[in-house]
């Protein structure tokens, strides 16, 4: 004899808690770093001298350590 009404109380209280934690764990962690992502366009720079991409607030390359100009 199957019992459907427990397998569905199992698989209805599974969906509620997993909800439950994603809602409450993981989008909030997910919002916190949203806001402090940069694009990668704005967020680097090409070197000079090796014309590998670089940090945008950088003043020296750490691939060929050649110093960048500032601007």
């Amino acid at each position: 004899m199957v019992r459907y009404g427990i397998f569905l109380n199992a698989l209805f209280s599974f969906v509620l808690i997993t909800a439950a934690i994603y809602f409450l764990v993981v989008r909030p962690a997910n919002a916190l770093d949203a806001p402090g992502e940069q694009s990668e366009e704005t967020a680097t720079k090409t070197c000079t001298e090796c014309a590998s991409e670089i940090p945008t607030a950088a003043r020296r390359c750490p691939m060929c350590t050649q110093p960048q100009p500032a601007g």
